[in-house]
């Protein structure tokens, strides 16, 4: 569970991860868990809703693009109606990743059960 905070806080919250991290001898890898929308099928566990679909979409292509500004001002409305719980985490890794050269590529996109998930690398 994450706070109640906006994604701005969370991406400072990974800038300051990112601080420790570099101060420190030790090889770390950083992990973000979480699912996509939870609205992509009828059968879905939320239902269904066409945003979860535009929510996936807009956040792969941004992440892709490395357009993190984008991802963190997504609408409130359409996060919300996606039904999404893995967000944070990802604003969180890339507050991490602030400053750094990065390339993303994207491992696997699937929604058998109406969930989006997401498998991504970034090499640095």
């Amino acid at each position: 569970y994450y706070s109640g905070l906006d994604l701005a806080a969370h991406y400072d919250f990974g800038k300051m991860i990112k601080s420790k991290l570099l101060n420190s001898n030790v090889r770390v890898a950083v992990i973000a868990s979480g699912d996509l929308s939870h609205r992509l099928s009828k059968n879905a566990p939320a239902g269904y809703s066409p945003k979860g679909k535009k929510f996936d979409k807009k956040l792969i292509d941004n992440l892709l693009e490395k357009q993190t500004n984008e991802i963190i001002k997504l609408k409130p409305e359409l996060i919300a109606e996606a039904g999404e719980c893995g967000l944070k985490s990802i604003v969180i890794l890339l507050g991490i990743l602030d400053g750094m050269k990065y390339e993303p590529r994207l491992l696997s996109y699937e929604s058998p059960f109406g969930v989006g998930y997401l498998t991504m690398s970034f090499k640095l």
